[in-house]
């Protein structure tokens, strides 16, 4: 429920007397409000109090009533501050957000950013940046676009004590989300994300990884199947125990989703690692063989190759003792079995 609050119930300076202390040791807070969404914001309404309840009011601004997305509450005396929006206009949510604003000898302008909460449909897009060498993500940020050259936000990893972050509500469309700034010891994610908002409420997650400048390596599983079958879907788990149990897993891999039949693990520190099929399409029987790996020197490349038993016919050549359905070197069926 919106309070009911009006500029005249707001003190423009009751903090102290004006003329107790010098300009020079006030300071000022000043108020952004943005909306991705059309009409823009006016007449929003903020308060600036000295309690964090929001009941001792110094002063209010008034969003968009000078065309602008902001207002200033100018010459208020050093000290602590709680800015909360008290005015929705109309087709937008209240903002409880309660922003606290301290004014210091070397920060005498303060700004709050408040992202208006809409009532039209809309969707967020939430980005997770995850690293297996255990170096701080928290500060790597990711931007996002309407165009490639139009930022309507940017996310920063671990402010939420996290190593993810949370967009505002975007209207409805196609984004494109690109880290912009990186952590030293890392290597930028050069990847962009396309991302369609199309539901709403609802809440799209890009997943990326931390390429590491430090020493590493890769795993690339491929799968086979003799009979041609899609192998799209099956999935791989790389493992640093043998058990392979969810506890030791550090990376996934799902074959074909790059329209291959092969994927390739994140950055991976030197060492050795077990592979292990876990996910096993209707058609064929898994691979129990754990493959184990060792990545010895930075830029290995070690490649597993599994392949795929069938549940379908197959013929055993006595020549090259393969199952296939004809033997390309015998060119004849020796033995029906089955598996």
């Amino acid at each position: 429920m919106k309070k009911k609050i009006t500029p005249s119930t707001l003190a423009s300076e009751s903090v102290s007397n004006p003329t107790a202390m010098p300009l020079a040791a006030r300071g000022s807070i000043k108020v952004m409000k943005t909306s991705y969404f059309t009409p823009s914001v006016i007449g929003a309404g903020y308060g600036v109090y000295t309690d964090k309840a929001c009941t001792q009011a110094v002063g209010a601004l008034w969003i968009g009533t000078v065309g602008k997305n902001y207002d200033v509450a100018s010459n208020l005396p050093l000290g602590t501050y709680y800015v909360k929006e008290f005015y929705a206009p109309e087709g937008y949510e209240l903002d409880e957000e309660v922003y606290m604003v301290k004014l210091t000898q070397n920060g005498q302008m303060a700004v709050v950013n408040s992202v208006e909460p809409t009532t039209e449909p809309h969707g967020n897009i939430r980005v997770v940046k995850s690293t297996y060498f255990n170096d701080p993500v928290v500060g790597t940020g990711f931007g996002i676009y309407c165009a490639l050259e139009h930022n309507v936000d940017t996310l920063w990893m671990g402010l939420d004590g996290g190593n993810g972050d949370t967009s505002v509500d975007l209207p409805f469309g196609t984004y494109y989300v690109k880290e912009c700034y990186t952590l030293d010891g890392n290597v930028p994610d050069e990847d962009i994300y396309s991302v369609t908002l199309k539901e709403d409420g609802e809440t799209v997650v890009v997943n990326s990884v931390g390429p590491t400048a430090k020493p590493h390596g890769n795993i690339k599983v491929c799968k086979a199947s003799y009979f041609n079958d899609p192998v799209v879907g099956t999935g791989f788990g790389i493992y640093n125990n043998k058990d392979c149990t969810l506890e030791h897993n550090v990376d996934t891999l799902w074959i074909g989703l790059k329209g291959d039949d092969s994927d390739i693990s994140i950055d991976l520190p030197l060492g050795t690692y077990y592979v292990k099929e876990y996910y096993t399409l209707a058609d064929n029987y898994a691979d129990d063989e754990i493959h184990t790996v060792t990545l010895a020197n930075d830029g290995d490349m070690v490649t597993v190759t599994s392949i795929a038993p069938t549940k379908k016919r197959s013929w055993k050549c006595q020549g090259c003792k393969e199952i296939k359905l004809i033997c390309p070197r015998n060119w004849r069926r020796i033995r029906n079995i089955q598996r």
